[in-house]
C-alpha cells in the first residue's frame, strides 16, 4: 500500500466517528518527513487535504528538503 493509501486508511475511521484513538494530523514518514497532507495534497486527494486542514494539519510543514 503506499504512502497516500496508509494515510487515508488511518484518518478515516476517525471522520467517520468509529475510532476513540487519537490521530496525530501532523505525524511524518521516516524517510521524507512527509505528512498525511503532503501526501495527501501531492495525489490529489481533495476531500482528504479538506479533512486533515479540518482536524488542524500544519500547512506550513517543510519536508526534509524544505519543500
Amino acid at each position: 500500500m503506499d504512502a497516500a493509501k496508509q494515510a487515508t486508511a488511518a484518518v478515516r475511521p476517525a471522520a467517520a466517528g468509529k475510532s476513540s484513538l487519537p490521530i496525530e494530523v501532523d505525524a511524518q514518514t521516516d524517510s521524507n518527513h512527509d505528512t498525511a497532507l503532503t501526501l495527501a495534497a501531492a495525489a490529489g486527494h481533495a476531500r482528504l487535504v479538506t479533512l486533515l486542514l479540518s482536524k488542524g494539519a500544519d500547512v506550513e510543514h517543510r519536508d526534509k528538503k524544505g519543500n
